[in-house]
Order: structure tokens, then C-alpha cells, then sequence
């Protein structure tokens, strides 16, 4: 574990001590817990009946835990010393996680209090993205799928792998919306903690198509057409059945992946396409 900082403790009143013995006392209880709540979830892991992420969560509790237990350990002798009069001592700050320091709210020299928070670590990998969510559409989120989101000031839309890690029992009084939470495996840099954005979640039942731009979509007599480029300026006039929509996306039966389609214009290309060809479903642009 990388060493934050060195502290050393003021010498202290005899209850010092005895408040130090008290924190071994909760941080042995902790990890107790740690690892009899590690031992159970071993065993549903190995039943099939949780996901991986779950074990990598029992293990690294009992991680925190034991590191907490050394720490605590280690206070209780040196408040012991001091209380003693055998010399201060000291003791080195460890972060218990591979991270990288996001913040420091401490000074060389400066004097600490309990349960001021020193500095902030953030985890490399993954990422919790929460939503809220409106409670109509609650009980059709899937429990893993693409998430799309778009940061505050920017028109593109990104894609990562989600899973859902949790959803509230309760329904926002005010907003009407229920507040979800996504595990992100592999997060973008410029996906930052604590960032706004607006998200498209998966929803209802999967819809298998290609998934295109709305905007590329083209109502022809009252039904759903794409112009897909087929070499040059040569459009074909397709139509298409659309079987999702959602966050500026659709998902449509009768493309191929990676056919070309015209995303802006689509209209223009269509009377272009009927104008030299007299209602044609082929059509060249000049």
C-alpha cells in the first residue's frame, strides 16, 4: 500500500487511550462481520445465485477491514506510549485501495482531528452511474445492457457496458422518479466523479436490428424509409420496421450492419431520388 503521510499523536488524558482500545475493540467486530459476510457470499457465488462483482465486494470489504483493525492497533499502542510517557512515536497513513489522490485536505504540520477526512482516493476501473428515473419506467429496466450518455455541453453520445447494482424501493415524492444505480466496468477519462449528464437507458424488452440514428429515419407515405448509400452518390430508397426507439437511437429490421444510411437530408435525397427517376426507388443526387 502507498504511504500517504506520517502522523504522529499529541500526548493525551488517560481516556485517549481508552478510546483507542474501544476502536480495536469495534474495528475487530468489523472485520469479524467482514469476513463471515465474505464466507456466505462465497458460497452463493459458487451457487451461481450472485454475480462476480459481488465477491470482488466481500473481498475488498475484508480488506478495508483488516487494514482498519492494524490501524487501530497501532493508535492504541502509541496513545499507550504517550500516555506513558515513553515517547510519542509515530505511525504512516496507507491507503488500503490502488487509486489515484483526487484530494488533499491536509498540511505538513498541521494538527488533525478524529474522523476528519484527510485525503480522497479514487478506485481506477469502475464507475457507479445513478439515475433518476421516471417511475412509469421502474420495473422495465434491464438488469444489464448498453448505457448511453451525453456530458453537459456536448451533442455526442457515448456508449459503455452497465449493469444494475441497485434500484430504490421508493418512488420520489416530488419528482416522481425512482433513483437506479449502474456498475461501469470500463469508464471513459472523461466520465469523471460527481459529473452531470444525461443518460438513455435500456428499457422493456430486447429489440434485435441495427441501431441508427433517429434522425436518418424518413416518413414515406406513412411508412419508415432509410437511404442507404450504395456507391458514389447512389442511394436505395429502404424501407425499414422500426422496433425501438430511444435517446435520439432506433433500432430497425431490414439494414445490414454496416450499411451506410444517410444520417442528414434524408428528405432532399428522396425528392432528388423521385425527381430523376419519377418516383423510383433508386435515385442519383446532383
Amino acid at each position: 500500500n502507498e504511504e500517504l503521510a506520517t502522523f504522529a499523536p499529541t500526548p493525551g488524558a488517560p481516556e485517549d487511550a481508552t478510546r483507542a482500545q474501544l476502536q480495536v475493540v469495534d474495528a475487530q467486530a468489523a472485520l469479524e462481520n467482514a469476513r463471515a459476510e465474505l464466507t456466505r457470499v462465497e458460497r452463493m457465488r459458487a451457487d451461481q445465485a450472485i454475480p462476480e462483482r459481488r465477491l470482488e465486494e466481500a473481498r475488498r470489504a475484508v480488506r478495508v477491514a483488516e487494514a482498519s483493525l492494524a490501524a487501530s492497533r497501532r493508535a492504541r499502542s502509541l496513545y499507550g506510549a504517550a500516555e506513558r510517557g515513553r515517547g510519542r512515536g509515530s505511525w504512516r497513513i496507507t491507503t488500503p485501495i490502488a487509486g489515484v489522490i483526487d484530494d488533499v485536505r491536509v498540511t505538513p504540520g498541521e494538527a488533525v482531528e478524529a474522523n476528519e477526512l484527510l485525503f480522497h482516493v479514487l478506485a481506477p476501473g469502475e464507475r457507479w452511474l445513478r439515475a433518476d428515473v421516471p417511475e412509469r419506467w421502474a420495473s422495465q429496466i434491464r438488469p444489464r445492457g448498453h448505457i448511453r450518455f451525453q456530458l453537459l455541453g456536448e451533442e455526442t453520445w457515448r456508449e459503455l457496458e452497465g449493469e444494475v447494482v441497485n434500484v430504490s424501493s421508493a418512488v420520489d415524492p416530488r419528482s416522481r422518479t425512482v433513483r437506479v444505480i449502474w456498475s461501469l466496468r470500463e469508464p471513459e477519462e472523461s466520465l469523471r466523479v460527481g459529473a452531470s449528464v444525461r443518460v438513455a437507458i435500456p428499457i422493456g424488452e430486447e429489440a434485435e436490428g441495427v441501431t441508427v440514428p433517429e434522425r436518418a429515419l424518413i416518413d414515406v407515405d406513412g411508412r419508415p424509409v432509410l437511404f442507404v448509400q450504395r456507391e458514389g452518390e447512389r442511394f436505395e430508397e429502404r424501407p425499414v420496421r422500426v422496433v425501438a426507439r430511444g435517446g435520439g437511437s432506433a433500432v430497425v429490421e431490414g439494414l445490414e450492419p454496416g450499411e451506410r444510411v444517410v444520417t442528414v437530408g434524408g428528405y432532399l435525397v428522396h425528392l432528388a431520388s423521385r425527381a430523376a427517376e419519377g418516383g423510383a426507388p433508386h435515385g442519383h443526387v446532383h
